[in-house]
C-alpha cells in the first residue's frame, strides 16, 4: 500500500470516528430532551435555537460520514465538498456567535450553542480541518499522478 492510500484511507477513518462521535455527543442531548425535558429554564427561543443548531450540526456529521467513508474507498472526486463542509462550518460558527449579541434571541442562541454544537468542537480541538485538506489535496495529487 502507497503512502497516499495511507494517508486518504487514514483520514478517512478519523472522518469517521469524527462524525460519530458527533452524532453521539448529539444524541445525548436531543433523545433525553424528548423524553425527559431540560432541566434548566430556558430563554423563550432555546428550543428553536438548540433544534435549529442541532440540525444544521448532524447535517455536517453526515456529510463528514460520507465523505469518510468515499476516503476510506480511495474515493477523491467530492473533495471540493470536504473543502466546502469546513468552510461552512467556519462561518456558522462565526455566525452563532454573532447572533451571540442580537437582542431578541440572542441569550437564547448562547444557551444553546454548548448543547448544540459540542461536537463541532471536536473537530476544532483535533485541529482537523487544518491538516485532514492538505493531506487530502496531497494524496489526490498523488494518486492521479
Amino acid at each position: 500500500m502507497t503512502l497516499p492510500n495511507v494517508f486518504l484511507r487514514s483520514i478517512g477513518i478519523a472522518s469517521i470516528f469524527l462524525a460519530a462521535l458527533g452524532f453521539l455527543y448529539n444524541a445525548m442531548f436531543i433523545l433525553p430532551e424528548f423524553f425527559l425535558g431540560f432541566d434548566e429554564p430556558a430563554g423563550l427561543y432555546f428550543y428553536s435555537a438548540f433544534y435549529i443548531m442541532s440540525a444544521i450540526c448532524i447535517a455536517c456529521y453526515a456529510l463528514l460520514l460520507t465523505l469518510g467513508i468515499q476516503f476510506v474507498r480511495l474515493n477523491t472526486s467530492n473533495l471540493g465538498l470536504f473543502v466546502f463542509l469546513f468552510l461552512f462550518e467556519i462561518i456558522y460558527i462565526k455566525v452563532v456567535f454573532i447572533l451571540w449579541n442580537q437582542p431578541t434571541f440572542g441569550m437564547s442562541v448562547a444557551e444553546a450553542t454548548g448543547v448544540a454544537n459540542g461536537g463541532l468542537m471536536l473537530q476544532r480541538w483535533t485541529l482537523f480541518p487544518l491538516w485532514a485538506v492538505p493531506a487530502v489535496l496531497w494524496a489526490r495529487h498523488k494518486l492521479t499522478t
